[in-house]
């Protein structure tokens, strides 16, 4: 049911503090580097979907050469379940704050796989210093409903394999990837294959910034593939606020389902 798993942290710079370890600034995100969820108050996720919490680990002893040393671990669980589905042992890590103080951002992740039943869930990140013995962890509840036509999984990214994860902030002249996947869709009964429209939109306050969207079809696929990976390529050639639009429509079951994110675009200084 839960089919992949992964724990990571990286670098950034905070003015270094003496305090308790705390973990902070814990918000479900669009993938790695991504924004934080629209709905990250009631957080809804068809089955295919991955779940990312980020957080910030702070006040962690910094050694003098900048190193810093933690563990974690996490839990997966259903409400009404005693026994976690899934349990990730500690790992113990270390990382070079090279650019001083005291803090790592960090996520942890897990992949909901398109079997699992609908219901209550819960995610659990467990942090520890290892230089204190100091150990504190956040919970984030999320909801998995039952299976329909949706959009999920999606991310950012500086390829278009989607291996190097990209932030919604960006400068003019880079290329961004905007990767998601079609889950829940219906084959045609003849050909046995689905039938998915894609597009994408960019928004600027409110308008079009194009007369016409990037499309794409899928209409040949393997059986028995439930997730159906889809791209676009970006070009961002000027500053501003925008907002992006992904639309995807079942051709066969007539449905459609729409999603957007925010994209700053910068001039660097």
């Amino acid at each position: 049911m839960w089919t992949a798993l992964a724990m990571t942290a990286a670098l950034a710079y905070v003015p270094a503090e003496q305090g308790e370890l705390t973990l902070s600034h814990v918000r479900p995100t669009y993938g790695f580097l991504g924004a934080t969820r629209k709905d990250a108050d009631d957080m809804k996720l068809l089955p295919g979907d991955m779940i990312f919490i980020s957080f910030d680990i702070e006040n962690l002893k910094v050694a003098a050469d900048g190193e810093v040393q933690y563990s974690m671990s996490m839990e997966l669980t259903k409400k009404g379940e005693v026994k976690p589905l899934f349990k990730r042992e500690p790992e113990e890590s270390k990382a070079l704050n090279g650019l001083g103080g005291s803090r790592v951002p960090a996520f942890v992740v897990s992949e909901i796989g398109t079997d699992t039943p609908p219901g209550e869930y819960a995610i659990t990140a467990i942090v520890s210093d290892r230089s204190t013995k100091v150990t504190k962890k956040v919970t984030r509840k999320f909801e998995v409903l039952a299976k329909t036509f949706g959009l999920v999984r999606l991310s950012l990214s500086h390829d278009p394999r989607g291996q190097l994860p990209a932030s919604p902030i960006a400068v003019p002249g880079q290329t961004i990837f905007v990767n998601f996947f079609a889950t829940g869709f219906e084959r045609d009964k003849k050909t046995k294959n689905p039938n998915i429209v894609a597009s994408l939109r960019v928004l600027d306050d409110g308008k079009p910034v194009l007369e016409k969207p990037l499309t794409g079809t899928v209409d040949k696929f393997a059986e028995g593939e439930t997730l159906i990976p889809l791209t676009f390529a970006l070009p961002l050639n000027r500053t501003g606020k925008f907002t992006v639009e992904l639309k995807i429509t079942d051709k066969v079951a007539e449905k459609s389902v729409t999603q957007t994110f925010d994209l700053n675009i910068i001039e660097p200084k």
